[in-house]
């Protein structure tokens, strides 16, 4: 009897089993059939757009193109558009817009990764109810989203397996057979080409040495590779990631906010704020107004190179620390209080090393670099100025806040051209020195360099071309007064207008970049 029931349970569970895998089948036969034929011409587009080519002319298209294809799926799987999407779409627009304008690769990478958080932040925006979502959560659900590219890579293959055993009256496929009538003939060709070229010199030279060649010193087989490799990866990236999307895959948030012991974080927050406090009147008096003795052998711009980054480190273990204390303890006066006391410092800290920056960049000049850092540092002040909001406001969207203004600060910086601004600085800078501008040569804290030409030569993209063209002018019309290169600077010079000649002449027209058309025009007046 036992072994009767036994038995009928097995048969049950693997009939539940075989109708859950058939229902499967369905769904993923039925979602392929609203989504396949997008997801394909998807896939050719993303190819299209992006095959060799990251800062053509086709990227913003290529931008607009994804949006416009995830807007489509999310009208077959009916998902509303929500208010707040259109400007996700618009930014990410703006920064493919902006990598046609740059031949800067750092800004590409920029903009590559913005232009994946934006997109990231709509689907999330559109497929869930993110208005509560904490700081912390949000960034974990970026994070399982990229994971969910990955699992999205092999989708639109499963779910046309799953369409074609599922489609209703269809006919018999032929692929089938003229792949392995292909596969039949290769062997028989081997062997008959093999024959009849030992039977025909002419027929031998011509297989061999031309076609032959062709076939096997010619690109094409590698570029062929690279093209069905971008096609698998727009599928996955597109027909693959609004798959995992429409799954909802994501846990819900706990709501039940921060349930920790407070006066952990007060005991431990209150040490720190004593030696912030301490830190912060040194700035006060030392660096902001000179009251405090440098020691012997240091200058101000040393001191300020020396301290700069761990300042910077400070700010940012500071930025966390105040988010980790409102997202895990108890809301409580005396570490709000406290909280307070360290966001001040590190709004004090910031304006310290900002300070710090400057003098180093009065005696020292412009470089990427440390624009960047002036960048991170404006935006890590606006940031604090939310993160003080949110100290005493618990329903203020933090992360909404922050996405706004990191967007928004990055499209300046994007745009700005850093390249630009550091060959126009360094290039005045240059002009002052030559002209033996009053008070250039010293400031108060030490002797100014003389800005290294070399350097913008050497470092510096297609962005920096037309200050340059600038300079090469200037050296024309004055040439007593601005030196011909020379050593270093001479081959980097060679070297640089070389280099933008090559890009300019290796574009097309999916790969046009409006910096690297005009760096090439400069290079062939200095050629």
């Amino acid at each position: 009897m036992n072994e009767k029931t036994d038995g009928t349970e097995i048969r049950i569970t693997e009939e539940k089993q075989k109708l859950e895998r058939q229902k499967k089948q369905q769904e993923a036969g039925g979602r392929f059939a609203r989504l396949g034929a997008a997801g394909i011409l998807y896939a050719l587009f993303y190819a299209f757009c992006l095959y060799r080519n990251q800062a053509g002319v086709t990227f913003p298209f290529f931008v607009a193109g994804t949006f416009w294809f995830y807007c489509f799926c999310m009208k077959k799987s009916e998902v509303p558009l929500k208010k707040g999407a259109a400007l996700y779409m618009a930014s990410a627009t703006l920064l493919g817009i902006s990598s046609v304008l740059t031949g800067d690769g750092r800004i590409l990478f920029f903009n590559r990764l913005g232009i994946f958080l934006l997109a990231a932040g709509f689907l999330l925006h559109q497929y869930y109810e993110d208005a509560d979502w904490s700081f912390l959560y949000y960034i974990r659900a970026i994070g399982r989203t990229a994971a969910g590219i990955l699992c999205g890579l092999a989708a639109p293959y499963r779910d046309y397996a799953a369409f074609r055993e599922t489609a209703q009256n269809r006919k018999e496929s032929r692929v089938k057979y003229i792949l392995a009538g292909a596969a039949a003939a290769v062997p028989l060709l081997a062997v008959v080409i093999l024959l009849l070229s030992g039977a025909d010199r002419m027929f031998a030279y011509l297989f061999m040495m031309r076609i032959g060649r062709w076939l096997f010193r010619s690109s094409w087989p590698v570029q062929l590779v690279g093209i069905v490799w971008m096609i698998f990866l727009g599928g996955g990236l597109g027909y693959g990631l609004m798959v995992w999307m429409n799954q909802r895959k994501l846990p819900a948030q706990n709501n039940r906010g921060g349930q920790g012991e407070p006066l952990v974080a007060v005991t431990a927050a209150s040490l720190l704020a004593v030696v912030y406090l301490l830190f912060c009147g040194v700035q006060v008096i030392g660096l902001f107004f000179g009251r405090v003795t440098l020691p012997e052998g240091y200058t101000y711009a040393g001191y300020a190179r020396e301290g700069f980054f761990q300042l910077l480190f400070v700010c940012l273990l500071n930025l966390v620390l105040v988010l980790f204390c409102l997202g895990y303890f108890r809301t409580n006066k005396a570490l709000q209080g406290i909280l307070t006391v360290i966001s001040l410092c590190t709004c004090v800290m910031i304006v310290s090393s900002a300070y710090r920056m400057i003098l180093y960049i009065r005696c020292y000049h412009l470089t990427f670099l440390r624009i960047l850092v002036l960048w991170a540092l404006a935006l890590l002040a606006v940031l604090m100025a939310g993160v003080l909001l949110r100290i005493y406001r618990p329903r203020f969207r933090l992360f909404h806040y922050s996405t706004t203004v990191v967007t928004v600060c990055y499209l300046v910086l994007s745009f700005a051209r850093p390249d630009r601004l550091v060959a126009a600085y360094n290039v005045n800078a240059y002009y002052a020195y030559r002209q033996q501008e009053s008070g250039y040569y010293e400031t108060q804290e030490e002797p100014r360099q003389e800005p290294d030409l070399a350097y913008l030569y050497h470092s510096l993209s297609s962005d920096a071309a037309p200050v340059l063209q600038e300079l090469e002018q200037r050296r024309k019309e004055e040439p007593r007064l601005y030196r011909e290169p020379a050593g270093r600077e001479r081959e980097f010079r060679l070297q640089y207008w070389s280099s933008r000649e090559n890009e300019a002449e290796k574009m097309g027209i999916r790969t046009f970049n409006l910096s690297i058309y005009r760096a090439g025009r400069y290079a062939q007046e200095n050629s």
